[in-house]
């Protein structure tokens, strides 16, 4: 039986525009921030994986954004960091009629370069035909230095905005519509049912990381019948990483999942296996067999 190609990606931002799914009112207040009489700068802010580089990449490069020039740098590359620290340090960017909206990810990287660069990043950001729109996961005013001169700090020009779990409706939207946005030609019997569906938003708590990553090996399991134990493993210690080793990463320990209930629905026999496995790694973490 061939392989069928997995829709869900969880590893790396999300680029490819069919993929990018929900976030409208979020997309909506950047838009609308950066389309008025005068752009305004933003400062997205959100726990790791939450989706910012997605969401600024996504409107960097598909939103429709009238007479405004959309540039988009990664600060964790250091090529493209560097080149954009060059850009302000050496002052390239001057005034011109061209309005131009920089989307700035992983802000946090180039708390390094220091205050001389904050502050001509400061002074770029205050022309009337250039807007900021920068994305992190701690606010501005605990990741950019404090001006020594008492000059008005950099985090001062910017419109906070929250990134934040996606609503159910969402959730299920992503879960259901990704493999038909993909152009996958599934059999009926291939689609995820409503239980295995209410499986991944409860274990998911609606957090995109883990949406995508619970719908990933769940459709291996079930369209493939593949199930990668150790692959899965390391996501899991990836996940109790990103979350500080909290418990209630792993919702499959919380009594709002019966597990007896998953065990006995309409969820696919390889699907149940992996489940199983999800509920030896939570019980080996919260023993502290599992970490160290």
């Amino acid at each position: 039986m061939p392989i069928i190609p997995i829709p869900y990606h969880f590893s790396t931002t999300i680029t490819q525009k069919d993929l990018f799914i929900n976030r409208k009112n979020d997309i909506g207040k950047i838009v609308r921030a950066l389309s008025g009489f005068q752009m305004n700068n933003i400062s997205v802010i959100g726990e790791r994986k939450i989706g910012k580089s997605s969401l600024l990449y996504y409107i960097s490069k598909y939103e429709e954004l009238p007479d405004i020039k959309t540039v988009f740098f990664d600060f964790q590359n250091k090529a493209e960091a560097k080149i954009f620290y060059e850009q302000i340090c050496s002052e390239q960017i001057t005034d011109s009629s061209q309005k131009i909206a920089y989307f700035l990810d992983e802000l946090e990287s180039a708390s390094s370069f220091g205050e001389t660069f904050f502050k001509k990043l400061r002074s770029v950001a205050n022309k009337p035909n250039i807007a900021l729109v920068t994305a992190s996961r701690a606010p501005l005013s605990t990741i950019c230095p404090e001006f020594s001169d008492d000059s008005s700090p950099f985090y001062n020009i910017f419109v906070p905005q929250s990134l934040t779990n996606f609503s159910k409706e969402d959730t299920i939207e992503l879960i259901t519509e990704t493999p038909k946005r993909v152009g996958l030609k599934l059999k009926p019997e291939q689609f995820f049912t409503h239980d295995e569906i209410r499986l991944i938003v409860k274990l998911s708590n609606c957090h995109p990381w883990k949406i995508q990553l619970y719908s990933y090996y769940f459709f291996e399991a079930k369209v493939n019948n593949i199930i990668e134990k150790n692959e899965v493993k390391l996501q899991i210690r990836e996940a109790l990483k990103m979350q500080s080793g909290q418990k209630e990463l792993l919702p499959v320990l919380n009594s709002d999942i019966d597990i007896r209930e998953v065990l006995s629905t309409d969820v696919s026999p390889l699907i149940k296996n992996l489940f199983q496995f999800l509920i030896e790694i939570a019980t080996e973490y919260a023993t502290k067999k599992y970490i160290g």
